[in-house]
């Protein structure tokens, strides 16, 4: 098992004993017999970019501690942060987080630290995804494959793809955008905004509003808590099982 970290590159910002520390850090890995990218992340943005001619998986790593001095955020990030990019069989692997149930570290920053890792991803264009989010704003941009999502809060964007998608989310708005392929969703709270799908749409939300515009397959509408429903420009049925 090899971890492929190619670059670090660190810009530091600090203002005394209780201020903002940033580092970027950057890794990579040879995309040759990788299918699938798993992506499994903390608090921060995720943003996900399919680029056609790229030959490697590409990540940018912006970090940053508030309310800490200088040399103990790095010392912090020495023990603490796992940042790794990986093969594992056809698979590559992604991990973004903070290690911090131990007693010293809880112990500087309390039960909620202020930490957050936001994440952006280059990939080939033809890989598939499986992301695990914890929260922050999420965007998926550009790709050629299957989708799969669990998203615990925050808004989540997906614009342009070639493949299924499915989507868990807990909580916060989800825009999505010009899809060749299926999409489901299974949705806690939060707007659910679905235009231009080649394909079958299926939904259950829990509570907030769902536009669906523009679907070429069936839509169909499992459960609706709360909120108004909006579907319009359908090819194929309209199935509402909420009803």
């Amino acid at each position: 098992m090899k971890i492929y970290i190619l670059t670090a590159i660190v810009v530091l910002f600090s203002t005394g004993i209780s201020g903002t520390y940033r580092e970027t850090k950057n890794l990579s890995l040879p995309a040759e017999d990788i299918s699938q990218l798993r992506i499994d992340c903390g608090a921060g943005f995720l943003k996900v970019q399919g680029d056609p001619g790229l030959k490697e998986i590409q990540v940018t790593a912006d970090i940053e501690l508030r309310n800490v001095d200088r040399d103990e955020a790095a010392k912090i990030l020495d023990k603490y942060l796992e940042l790794t990019l990986r093969k594992q069989g056809r698979r590559g692997i992604l991990r973004s987080d903070f290690e911090h149930s131990n007693s010293f570290f809880s112990g500087l920053f309390g039960d909620r630290p202020q930490i957050t890792i936001d994440l952006t991803v280059k990939v080939p264009q033809q890989m598939d995804l499986n992301i695990d989010d914890g929260s922050g704003f999420m965007e998926i941009n550009n790709t050629r494959g299957d989708l799969e999502i669990d998203d615990g809060s925050g808004e989540l964007t997906v614009k342009s793809v070639t493949g299924n998608i499915e989507i868990d989310d807990g909580s916060g708005e989800i825009i999505i955008r010009d899809v060749n392929g299926d999409v489901q969703v299974d949705d806690g709270s939060g707007e659910i905004n679905i235009r231009k799908v080649v394909g079958t749409v299926r939904v259950d939300d829990g509570s907030g509003s769902i536009i669906i515009d523009d679907v070429e397959g069936d839509v169909i509408i499992e459960d609706d808590g709360s909120g108004g429903v909006h579907i319009a420009n359908v090819t194929g049925k309209v199935i509402r099982r909420d009803q």
